[in-house]
């Protein structure tokens, strides 16, 4: 009778006790710009040994979710210029390489405006101080070639963007066309994030860190930008690391950024003639714990998949409009086509995991009735949250707090929010289902109000709820 009595209080405590963690924690996060889900990030730092042990299998034997991805992404200027749009390409194996998918319609609109033809040599190139010089009668640059590529299109403007990639006063112009990157769930090793919160972190190779101060409160917000995950090169480094050290990673590893050298160092725990005297007590050389090998991680394919033709058309649409405009293409019909396509899927397959739920749920409600000898006709009644009307009301008097845009919106995007809506996340937010595609306004500079947290919304909305951005119209 006590063993019955007493566990249930003490697992009661003890959910308790979780809550509150979460809860203080949550008031500390508040005005920080984090990802959907509020990804946590384990950032690598210029000269100092950062201590993790890698969570899953190699790439190269990739198998379940949470194993380390390898995607390729690269960042692509906005229309206004003010920021960029981080874009996940959809990629093939060729030549046992990760390249662009070819027949990807963002692929096609690159090698469309990167078009190039072979010049040969005139003598109205001559020119001795580009080395272009005629010899034995042939003229021939300083490699001995006779001609050199041209880009077909260097003059338009959808060149010019695509080349350059930057947005105002940009000091370092972005590569449009895409870089490696590895994404993987860590445990870190310097603090006890890992244990209280009974999850992964992702590593990331950067995380930058601004302040902004709020001009209605005076309080200063921080705000946290990360790179995605880590370059492929370094990835590799800790890959032959251990293969040639150990022959698997399970043991921690030890990586020092070298910023000025743009290399990494990377060690394990047993390399203990290399490492500080910090590191070699943070390292661990023993297999994870139990309590660790339960922790929960992120489902990486979920969270860095190929980005949707939703997003494209919305982030990006103008310049498939602008690419078409010029070189008489016909992407941006395309693309249209394609995310309308894909919102049909989706809505599809909504329906068909909502039916699973009601059955589920109508399940659950006869188990329940055969157990039940006596239940009130009122208690019989299982009244579903989408045709409830007070909890309708409730929500569209939380999002009138939230989205200063609320009352602009057409009702067709009010009823894609409310239909979508998942929870109120522990930032105050709200967040929405991962089946409806969130994605970030075309924005930059959009952010709820007295924060930097960046709003994501359904990709099918035709207008930004916060800052009132206009969206391209899908037909």
């Amino acid at each position: 009778m006590s063993e019955q009595s007493v566990s249930p209080f003490a697992a009661a405590l003890a959910k308790r006790q979780r809550a509150e963690q979460e809860q203080k924690e949550a008031e500390e996060r508040k005005g920080q710009n984090f990802d959907f889900e509020e990804l946590a990030y384990f950032p690598l730092e210029d000269g100092k040994e950062k201590v993790f042990r890698i969570v899953g299998n190699p790439v190269e034997v990739r198998s379940k979710q949470d194993d380390p991805i390898l995607i390729l992404q690269s960042q692509v200027v906005n229309e206004k210029k003010s920021g960029y749009v981080k874009i996940n390409w959809d990629a093939i194996q060729k030549d046992g390489k990760l390249v662009p998918n070819p027949d990807w319609v963002l692929s096609r609109l690159y090698s469309k405006v990167n078009e190039r033809d072979w010049k040969k040599y005139t003598d109205a190139d001559l020119d001795d101080k580009k080395g272009i010089v005629k010899a034995e009668g042939k003229i021939v640059n300083a490699d001995g070639k006779n001609g050199e590529w041209v880009y077909r299109h260097a003059d338009t403007q959808i060149y010019k963007i695509v080349d350059g990639n930057a947005k105002k006063d940009e000091k370092y112009p972005k590569s449009f066309y895409p870089s490696k990157r590895v994404i993987m769930n860590v445990i870190n090793r310097h603090d006890d994030w890992c244990k209280i919160n009974n999850h992964t972190q992702i590593l990331t190779s950067k995380l930058g860190v601004s302040e902004k101060k709020n001009d209605k409160t005076g309080e200063m917000i921080r705000s946290l930008f990360p790179d995605t995950g880590i370059p492929e090169t370094l990835y590799k480094a800790i890959f032959e690391h251990f293969v040639k050290s150990r022959g698997d990673w399970d043991v921690d590893a030890v990586v020092t950024k070298k910023a000025s050298d743009k290399k990494y160092e990377v060690w394990d725990a047993t390399d203990a003639k290399y490492l500080s005297d910090l590191a070699k007590k943070l390292a661990s050389e023993n297999d994870l714990t139990k309590e660790e090998l339960l922790y929960e991680t992120y489902d990486l394919d979920k969270l860095f998949g190929v980005s949707s033709y939703s997003k494209l058309l919305k982030r990006l649409g103008y310049l498939f409009k602008l690419c078409d405009a010029e070189l008489g293409t016909e992407f941006f019909k395309e693309l249209e086509q394609l995310a309308n396509k894909e919102a049909e899927e989706r809505k599809a397959k909504n329906e068909e995991e909502k039916s699973e739920d009601d059955a589920e749920e109508k399940h659950n409600n006869e188990d329940v009735k055969e157990d039940v000898k006596e239940t009130s006709s009122r208690a019989r009644g299982v009244s579903k949250p989408s045709t409830d009307t007070s909890t309708e009301e409730k929500l569209v008097e939380y999002f009138k707090t939230v989205f200063p845009k609320w009352k602009d919106l057409p009702d067709s995007d009010k009823k894609i929010l409310i239909t979508n809506f998942d929870k109120v996340g522990s930032n105050g937010y709200p967040d929405f289902k991962m089946s409806s595609n969130p994605v970030q306004c075309s924005n930059a500079d959009c952010k709820f109000e007295g924060s930097n947290v960046i709003p994501q919304t359904p990709d099918t909305i035709s207008m930004c709820p916060v800052c009132g951005e206009v969206y391209p119209e899908q037909a």
